[in-house]
């Protein structure tokens, strides 16, 4: 049975690893694919995949957008964005601002 990981977070939001130990970690453990999904940002996304390049792991592209619903807090996995790294970093500092307005943190 091939397995995979398609929620994880790297030092670029609140993980422990750089994208690149990741991406081995996975790969010692015999993950067939992988995806960086860091909180609100994909700057970890390039030495994600680039890492990928080495090893048997699919890497996938994502992120974990944080939102809000009926006042409650939400968070939402984007998967395959690879495609859109700019479109999406902008759409994040957008939400991200708009967020932090809403909750007076400014």
């Amino acid at each position: 049975m091939e397995l995979c990981d398609l929620h994880t977070h790297s030092n670029f939001s609140d993980g422990a690893c750089e994208p690149k130990e990741l991406v081995r970690l996975a790969e010692t453990l015999g993950l067939r694919a992988l995806a960086l999904t860091d909180h609100n940002t994909v700057s970890g996304i390039n030495p994600f995949l680039t890492a990928s390049k080495s090893s048997s792991v699919e890497a996938i592209a994502g992120v974990e957008i944080s939102s809000d619903y009926n006042g409650k807090e939400l968070h939402v996995l984007a998967l395959f964005i690879e495609n859109s790294l700019l479109d999406v970093q902008n759409f994040l500092e957008i939400n991200l601002y708009n967020l932090m307005r809403k909750s007076n943190h400014f």
